[in-house]
């Protein structure tokens, strides 16, 4: 009898987000309702586990993201209690959700903010993978960021600290065009984060310019192009890059990522 039934909740090892590198999934709440099983955010997605750590519960680490995890089914079990005999997925989603992000912190990382930005966009596996970037670099930062304690002070740290980890990684300053672009897509996370009622601070990335800086071009001298086409390759690596260079240049300048797109049925005459 539905009408009998009582909802459940409980945490879970959600398999189907289990990372191949590490081998950890993310915890979840399970609430099920007349057989019916649904799977809830508990507010933070860099909270994962591998299966042997969530059987076990022993470890430090295992502990601390377990609390984080109880913090969300206590909110959970209160919702249904409220909710009563006019339970439903959606009524519960709803204030659950309203709930979790009023009282929880976790809810606010830049992490968990991401998977809800794309949940009902159409973006491209690029763009998304962008915007992912861009939110590593800020939990680099600080794990414990979160919406509240991102403020302009944050923002100037943030800005030194990509320049310099990415000069000890790939030995050369972040440039000003990538910095920008992951700075536009901070703000947007956080221009959201306001407009769905997150936080009614004023947004820290705003005010910046932000805009792209227009490269400025530099054309081989004739004198450049010359040696350049009566250079002789030592190799086949050589000859490879010459001929792909000179193919740009008889293509108007096409870039080598559209040079790699093109087939046999482009030709025409």
């Amino acid at each position: 009898d539905k009408m009998k039934s009582l909802p459940t909740a409980k945490i879970v090892l959600d398999t189907r987000t289990k990372q191949r590198e590490s081998d950890e999934s993310l915890l979840k709440i399970r609430v099920t309702y007349c057989r019916q099983p649904h799977l809830f955010s508990i507010g933070d997605d860099s909270v994962r586990l591998t299966q042997k750590q969530f059987d076990k519960k022993r470890s430090k680490e295992t502990m601390e993201k377990m609390e984080v995890a109880k913090k969300a089914l206590l909110i959970a079990e209160e919702v249904i209690g409220e909710l009563g005999t006019d339970f439903t997925f959606d009524s519960f989603k709803k204030k659950y959700k309203r709930k979790l992000t009023g009282r929880s912190t976790v809810s606010s990382t830049f992490t968990s903010l991401l998977s809800d930005y794309f949940s009902n966009r159409e973006s491209s596996y690029k763009t998304k993978k962008s915007y992912e970037t861009a939110v590593n670099w800020v939990m680099r930062y600080n794990k414990k960021a979160t919406l509240s304690t991102i403020n302009s002070d944050f923002v100037d740290g943030l800005v030194v600290f990509m320049k310099r980890e990415h000069l000890k990684e790939h030995g050369r300053e972040m440039s000003e065009n990538s910095l920008r672009i992951y700075f536009r897509q901070l703000r947007a996370i956080y221009n959201f984060a306001i407009l769905k009622g997150y936080t009614e601070r004023k947004n820290p990335f705003a005010g910046r310019n932000l805009g792209s800086i227009r490269r400025q071009k530099a054309a081989l001298s004739a004198e450049e192009l010359k040696l350049f086409l009566e250079y002789r390759p030592k190799n086949k690596q050589e000859e490879f890059g010459q001929d792909f260079f000179l193919l740009s240049l008889l293509c108007s300048g096409a870039n080598i990522g559209d040079i790699l797109r093109l087939r046999n049925s482009n030709i025409d005459h």
